[in-house]
């Protein structure tokens, strides 16, 4: 055994914890998040009145990578009848089965 010698140390990375995601440095989702903080302030924090719009905000950010695809009802958003609805984890894909337009979202929720 020798004393002050290189000594090697492993570091092995971990994933960051669910719910956090990359910042969107380059401001790709940016008109969307301001949509939906106005929302916010416009409505006295209610957010009910503003989830579609978070809802183009988290589509605008898997459409980029800037976080995981997942399924809306993953992310707590639920249809009329409170089941989850299913959506961006088609992975590059609409619900015909054909190539996903990337084009963002409008207000209606609808590409533009």
């Amino acid at each position: 055994m020798s004393f002050g010698g290189p000594t090697q140390i492993s570091v092995r990375p971990t994933p960051p914890d669910r719910g956090s995601f990359s910042l969107d440095h380059h401001g790709e989702c940016a008109q969307y998040m301001r949509q939906y903080l106005q929302c916010l302030k416009d409505n006295n924090n209610n957010n009910k009145v503003c989830r579609p719009l978070a809802k183009e905000y988290l589509q605008c950010r898997m459409d980029r990578n800037l976080m995981d695809r997942e399924e809306w009802g993953k992310l707590g958003f639920f249809d009329e009848r409170g089941q989850g609805e299913k959506g961006p984890a088609s992975y590059g894909q609409d619900q015909d089965g054909g190539p996903k337009d990337s084009a963002p979202l409008g207000p209606s929720g609808q590409r533009k």
